[in-house]
């Protein structure tokens, strides 16, 4: 076990932590260390990080951390990284997950492995996309906490039995304000692009609210019948391929995709 917290430590983390083959606590919080996080041994159960100054996070920081359950990683001030579905993978142990105030983009990660995830924490992030049903539907939830990002789709209606902190419809992009309602089905069919362009934050920013006709979604023209007739993302650097779900917007006149990073067919 190392406990160095709140000691006003600064510098980096060594990388000979990920020696300590037989360490299983490390608490350093409320420190100023900076510089990128170091691995560490499998041997790991819980981590808390939280209130430094870290700059960054490998993308294999929990391979093989299987014996992880417990990790605060809090107001860091990372540079902007994603939690993809392989990040969690394995770590079947993990209860507590606290990242909030740091600095997280793209979409939530599946959460059908993680069965004994007990609280996750995410909030003030640039998260994007729909909350995942693997996690709306995770038996062994009891906390979340996703406020004040730019999360989009229908309102994940959770369990009574979870503490859900506040998620009203302003903080995120939903729909709708009550949960488990439906988005229209426009909103779903430009859901659908914006998944194969990673969710990017400029869409979600601007598409707020139910209606793409009736708002300024960005990229989005209608015509008075409120159908959608032009969509053009011209210049606006996406990454990603070029969505079959276009062929869903069956009133769709005009799509201009120039001057992106777009890979596919149309």
């Amino acid at each position: 076990m190392i406990q160095i917290m709140e000691l006003n430590l600064q510098g980096t983390l060594p990388a000979s932590l990920s020696k300590l083959t037989g360490l299983q606590v490390f608490e350093a919080m409320r420190n100023q260390l900076t510089g990128p996080l170091p691995r560490f041994a499998p041997s790991l159960q819980r981590v808390q990080l939280n209130e430094n100054n870290f700059t960054s996070i490998p993308p294999d920081f929990f391979k093989g951390m299987n014996s992880l359950q417990t990790v605060s990683l809090d107001k860091n001030s990372f540079n902007s990284w994603v939690i993809s579905d392989d990040f969690f993978k394995g770590m079947n142990s993990l209860q507590t997950f606290s990242a909030s105030q740091a600095n997280i983009t793209g979409p939530l990660p599946d959460f059908s492995k993680n069965i004994q995830l007990q609280n996750l924490s995410l909030s003030d992030n640039m998260l994007t996309g729909p909350v995942p049903d693997s996690l709306v539907g995770l038996q062994s939830l009891y906390m979340v906490n996703l406020t004040n990002n730019r999360l989009q789709g229908r309102r994940p209606k959770f369990s009574s039995s979870v503490q859900i902190h506040d998620m009203a419809a302003g903080l995120n992009r939903f729909c709708l304000p009550d949960p488990g309602v439906n988005c229209d089905p426009r909103v779903n069919n430009l859901l659908q692009v914006s998944r194969d362009l990673g969710y990017p934050y400029s869409l979600a920013d601007s598409w707020n609210g139910n209606d793409p006709c009736g708002g300024s979604w960005e990229g989005i023209t209608c015509n008075s019948g409120g159908d959608i007739t032009v969509v053009n993302f011209e210049r606006m650097s996406l990454h990603g391929k070029i969505s079959p779900s276009f062929s869903n917007i069956l009133s769709l006149q005009r799509l201009i995709l120039s001057g992106n990073y777009l890979t596919g067919t149309l």
